[in-house]
């Protein structure tokens, strides 16, 4: 929102892009989008001139990330690992520190 206008204004225009989750501090956001093909997070600093980040989480070719929340500390991003033709989801967490790598936090059963 442009607070000084008081209008709307996209912070992305790439791609589908969804799931924003604001960072605690409010200085960033995650975002889901299929700007490299198939749903991967994305997160974007909102100093002006900032760029779409991908945020490394190795995911697997048949599988889709989609942020879902921020903890308080901002160290992590917990977020949904889903197969891309359905099934189960599960909840991984991606820490914004060391060397990144993301976590499974909740394993869920496939769904029939």
């Amino acid at each position: 929102m442009d607070l000084d206008r008081g209008i709307p204004e996209p912070l992305t225009f790439d791609a589908v892009d969804q799931f924003a989750r604001w960072s605690p501090d409010g200085e960033q956001i995650v975002f889901a989008s299929t700007q490299s093909g198939a749903w991967k997070m994305f997160i974007r600093s909102l100093v002006p001139g900032s760029t779409d980040q991908p945020l490394p989480s190795e995911t697997p070719a048949d599988a889709q990330d989609i942020p879902h929340d921020w903890s308080r500390n901002p160290e992590y991003i917990v977020f949904v690992r889903r197969p891309v033709h359905g099934g189960g989801a599960d909840i991984w967490l991606k820490p914004m520190f060391g060397d990144g790598k993301p976590v499974q936090f909740v394993h869920s059963k496939k769904l029939i």
